[in-house]
């Protein structure tokens, strides 16, 4: 069936935040007199929400609460810095609006963070809806957030496939009972993708229209 809606994770999918990240998380840690991580491990501590990368980068338990905060501040101040789209990114969602796809995202990221990166980054085509992570609110894998943009677009489950590069993000599209696509230039290897239940994968964002019959 032909897809009237593609969502897309948004760090590691549609955007390389993986050095901007690790400048974030460092700077914070370095606040807190902590010991720095490298890019290799930012990428394997991120995809499960802002708490989860700090507990994850800051061994000292006590001063986890601490270098959370100051995460949150630097990443606020320095959102965009040596953030990147993905190369064909911005030319693989202007295609698939020209056919008359719905185009969303869904993160784990800040809902304040995810919005603004949307609107500085994809203006051009603009998306239909954006989404992140609200406070109280569950994270992926829990369907919540997919099933919200369903429903904001009226969109069937099986009119819609995920996009994404990590695991969460095919856990999340099997809990939502839509189609899932790995993103194989992003964060996580297609191995890990498989143990998670993916079946379809794109080395680059050219693949993607072929994919949903486009």
């Amino acid at each position: 069936m032909k897809k009237k809606l593609v969502i897309f994770d948004l760090d590691g999918t549609l955007l390389n935040t993986a050095k901007s990240l690790r400048y974030c998380v460092n700077q914070a840690l370095k606040i807190n007199n902590e010991k720095q991580i490298t890019l290799k491990q930012t990428i394997a501590y991120v995809g499960n929400g802002a708490k989860k990368l700090i507990e994850r980068a800051c061994k000292n338990e006590e001063k986890q609460e601490a270098v959370l905060k100051d995460f949150n501040r630097i990443m606020n101040d320095n959102l965009t810095h040596l953030v990147k789209p993905y190369p064909y990114i911005k030319s693989l969602l202007k295609k698939l609006k020209a056919k008359g796809v719905k185009i969303a995202v869904f993160s784990n990221k800040p809902h304040w963070a995810t919005s603004l990166l949307c609107n500085y980054f994809f203006t051009t085509p603009p998306l239909d809806y954006a989404l992140g992570h609200k406070e109280n609110a569950p994270l992926k894998p829990n369907p919540n957030g997919v099933l919200e943009i369903l429903s904001a677009l009226n969109i069937k489950p099986e009119e819609c496939v995920l996009i994404g590069d990590g695991e969460t993000d095919a856990q999340t599209a099997i809990n939502a009972h839509v189609d899932f696509i790995g993103a194989l230039w992003g964060f996580r290897s297609k191995q890990i993708l498989e143990e998670h239940g993916a079946k379809q994968f794109a080395l680059a964002p050219s693949e993607i229209l072929n994919l949903i019959n486009l």
